[in-house]
């Protein structure tokens, strides 16, 4: 098959759609399969086995663009996917879909769009006038899961049309596997520091870290963008800059190399924006134990067997329970071992992709 991955974001554009996509447009080349990317222009696009293209938009706003060209690139596709969110271009591909109602649309609903704001009203708007068109538009709907598709803008329309509605989660590479050496007692949080991910919750991490009683620990932060400066104030302010290191962007070689040292991996996000949490699965499948905020979508990933889920945006119940990981590291090695399993049973992305080939063939 010809297949269309189309998303607003793509590696080097650090992100976990960009990096579902990637693993996508990877996983079914290998398979065979005829792959090509079209993304909006972020900079160097990097090489891969797939072709991949650069759309340019105007105009152009964050993560958002118009591209209507999208419109005469894909008729010669069998399967058309949409990632979404993906403003300014989900709506050039409705209309090409709108024209060539015999051809496959998949959409994967990432996650709502949380703003604030202006931009607030501008996504309640949408999800009113825009969505409802593509959720009618498209084949099959992906979602990662359907605890987060029932919490979510798109629960209204699983109602009135169930079987369209599928749930896929994202999966690991292989190279994730656990080290089994003696762990230092280092809290580690994996995610973007840009405006776009004001989600993630670091805040609370940081104001979490300044509560704990156990002294004993190191704050990895992997990550970057234009509220690292903001972020690293607040540390210098909590009194807490000796015990927080801000390690920025890294390849993939060394991110796997600080999952491996790590003792525990947070997620603290705030808000429904989150909606599955990658690094949740890339830290237990190196046989990490994990903390991640009570969301729809993330509970799903955390299990009591694998990890603690936490109220969202409380840095007291965050302390809490990372003041007892730290404390209990028979805790630690019991859970990250139950994780790892929980990995290798479920979220490998060979399987998912096996899976995600069978949904394009029905």
């Amino acid at each position: 098959m010809k297949i269309a991955q189309i998303s607003a974001v793509f590696p080097p554009y650090k992100g976990g759609i960009g990096q579902v996509v990637y693993e996508y447009s990877r996983g079914l080349f290998a398979l065979g399969e005829q792959v090509e990317v079209f993304t909006l222009n972020y900079g160097v696009l990097e090489q891969h086995e797939f072709p991949c293209h650069f759309l340019s938009a105007w105009p152009r706003w964050g993560m958002a663009g118009f591209a209507p060209q999208i419109l005469f690139k894909l008729d010669s596709f069998d399967i058309v996917q949409l990632h979404y969110p993906a403003f300014g271009l989900a709506e050039a591909v409705a209309f090409w879909k709108f024209l060539n109602k015999k051809k496959k649309l998949v959409i994967f609903y990432h996650h709502d769009v949380v703003g604030k704001g202006f931009l607030k009203y501008f996504f309640w708007l949408y999800q009113r006038l825009i969505l409802p068109w593509l959720v009618e538009l498209a084949d099959v709907i992906l979602v990662s899961s359907m605890d987060y598709a029932l919490h979510s803008d798109i629960r209204y329309f699983i109602k009135e049309d169930q079987q369209k509605f599928i749930a896929l989660p994202f999966g690991v590479s292989d190279e994730f596997i656990p080290n089994t050496r003696v762990k230092e007692k280092n809290i580690l949080f994996v995610g973007g520091l840009d405006r776009n991910h004001y989600f993630k919750g670091v805040n609370v991490l940081l104001g979490a870290c300044k509560k704990l009683k156990n002294k004993d620990w190191q704050l990895s932060i992997i990550g970057d963008g234009d509220l690292r400066p903001t972020l690293e104030k607040k540390a210098y302010q909590l009194g807490i800059k000796d015990k927080v290191i801000f390690v920025g962007r890294v390849s993939d070689a060394e991110k796997l190399n600080y999952y491996q040292k790590a003792y525990i991996c947070c997620l603290p996000s705030i808000d429904k924006s989150e909606a599955f949490g990658l690094v949740l699965i890339e830290a237990m499948a190196c046989g990490v134990p994990v903390i991640a905020s009570d969301l729809p979508g993330v509970r799903s990933v955390v299990s009591d067997e694998v990890g603690w889920k936490v109220t969202p945006n409380n840095e007291d119940a965050l302390a809490t329970q990372l003041d007892f990981v730290l404390a209990h590291p028979e805790i630690q090695v019991e859970y990250g071992k139950r994780a790892a399993m929980v990995i290798s049973q479920s979220y490998r992305w060979k399987k998912i992709i096996t899976l995600l080939l069978e949904i394009y063939k029905v």
